[in-house]
C-alpha cells in the first residue's frame, strides 16, 4: 500500500513516496546516515522487518520497494525474508545497472510479491515485478506514474489514483498530489486512511549534482504529514 511519483529536472530528479501500513505495525525510525560497503546512504528503518522501503545513496541512486498486492498472496518457499532487507542489500550500489544485475541473479523465492523501483543517478527510472513465480522488469517513463498499490480493492484504488494523477495539470504540484484526499473516500485517497491501515509517512528525495537530500514526514496527530526531518549528504 504505497504511492510513488518522480520528476526529472535540469540538474537531477525528485521522488515522492507515500508509505501505507497496517495500524498495528510499529512506527518506523526516521532516516539516518548509514555507511554500507564504504558508501554513504540515507534511509529510514522498519523495526518490524529490520530493513527499509526507500533509500538514496551518495552516488544519487534511489531504491524503493512496494508490496505487489495485485499478484495475490503467493507464499514464498522456505523461510520468508522481509522485503525491506532486499532494499538494504541493494542500496549501496553505484548504478541502476548494478542493481538490476544483482536483482536478476537473486533467489527471489524467499520473498512475497514485490515491486522494486530504481532511479539511477541520471534520473532514469525502472521497475521490476516479482509475483511469486515470474520476474519481469522494464524501463519506466512519465506515463507510468504513479506506481501505486493497495491491499483494498486493488484494481479500483489503483485506477482511481492514476485518474487523479492524470487530472493534474502537466508539471503539477506532486506534494499536493501525495497529500490529497479523495471525494470517493479516504480508502481511495493517496493520503490514505482506513480502519485497518493508513499512510504513515511521506518521503521526498531530491538529487542534484552537489548533494542528495531526504526529507521525511511521519503522519502527525492531525492525520496530516508532520514536521519534516531533513538529511543531506554530498554527492560522491
Amino acid at each position: 500500500m504505497c504511492t510513488v511519483t518522480w520528476a526529472g529536472h535540469a540538474s537531477g530528479y525528485t521522488l515522492w513516496f507515500n508509505r501505507d501500513e497496517q495500524r498495528t505495525r510499529p512506527p518506523a525510525e526516521p532516516p539516518r546516515l548509514q555507511q554500507r560497503d564504504g558508501v554513504s546512504v540515507l534511509a529510514p528503518r522498519d523495526p518490524a522487518g529490520g530493513g527499509t522501503w526507500l533509500a538514496v545513496n551518495a552516488h544519487g541512486l534511489t531504491v524503493g520497494l512496494l508490496n505487489y498486492y495485485a499478484a495475490g498472496h503467493a507464499a514464498p518457499s522456505g523461510r520468508p525474508r522481509s522485503r525491506g532487507l532486499l532494499v538494504a542489500d541493494l542500496m549501496a550500489l553505484p548504478t541502476a545497472q548494478a542493481v538490476w544485475a544483482r536483482a536478476d541473479a537473486l533467489d527471489r523465492s524467499a520473498y512475497p510479491p514485490f515491486i522494486l523501483l530504481v532511479l539511477g543517478p541520471d534520473g532514469t527510472a525502472g521497475a521490476g515485478w516479482w509475483d511469486g513465480v515470474r520476474w519481469e522488469r522494464r524501463a519506466l517513463d512519465y506515463a507510468d506514474r504513479p506506481i501505486t498499490t493497495s491491499s483494498y480493492h486493488s484494481a479500483e484504488v489503483v485506477a482511481r489514483r492514476r485518474e487523479q494523477f492524470r487530472g493534474m495539470e502537466a508539471g503539477g504540484d506532486l506534494r499536493a498530489y501525495h497529500t490529497s484526499r479523495d471525494a470517493l473516500g479516504d480508502a481511495f485517497s493517496v493520503w490514505m486512511s482506513r480502519p485497518d491501515a493508513h499512510t504513515v509517512s511521506l518521503s521526498q528525495i531530491t538529487v542534484d549534482p552537489a548533494q542528495v537530500q531526504f526529507a521525511y514526514s511521519a503522519r502527525g496527530p492531525d492525520d496530516r504529514p508532520g514536521p519534516q526531518v531533513v538529511l543531506a549528504l554530498p554527492r560522491g
